[in-house]
């Protein structure tokens, strides 16, 4: 069998995508809170140009942060972006930032996830592609909280840019 092109990650002859990380992590999350995906952070609200793979703002306009790592490698090059890291590991990064990742990903990097990150892990459940293959089939696992030691309120104008991009990019796929 060849092995498949793309980022990801081979459970039960079935590879798990950042996409399929992101639509199990929308339906983690309880309703009543914003959702945007594979985007950049607004000027106002983070003044480097910084991307993201998942952000869930919550209905007091808090932000957090979901960096989704499908292999070592991954997680090796995140590391690589010295502003963010600099203003993680300094508590000074606007957003609670966590990482989702497969358990034996987390098993191997754990000692180099900074102290004010999250760790998230998730496996496959069993049942989950026998139902229907578009039903959820992640199950998430919080192995450490994130820091919140510098958490900042998006403003509504940031909020706007941030959500006004993100129906942009919806209608460039369509």
């Amino acid at each position: 069998m060849t092995k498949p092109a793309g980022k990801g990650i081979i459970y039960n002859k079935m590879k798990i995508q950042e996409k399929d990380v992101i639509r199990e992590l929308f339906y983690h999350f309880p309703e009543r809170n914003i959702w945007a995906f594979n985007g950049y952070y607004p000027r106002g609200f983070i003044p480097a140009p910084v991307e993201f793979d998942f952000l869930r703002i919550t209905k007091s306009f808090f932000v957090y942060e979901y960096e989704i790592k499908l292999s070592v490698g991954d997680f090796k090059n995140e590391n690589k972006k010295r502003w963010k890291m600099r203003h993680i590991k300094g508590g000074m990064y606007p957003a609670v930032f966590t990482y989702v990742m497969p358990e034996e990903i987390c098993n191997k990097v754990h000692d180099d996830i900074p102290e004010q990150c999250g760790v998230k892990t998730f496996i496959q459940e069993e049942w989950g592609q026998l139902w229907c293959p578009a039903t959820r089939f992640l199950r998430f696992k919080d192995i450490r909280k994130p820091s919140h030691s510098f958490k900042k309120k998006i403003n509504e104008k940031d909020l706007i840019q941030l959500l006004v991009n993100q129906t942009y990019k919806l209608q460039k796929h369509l």
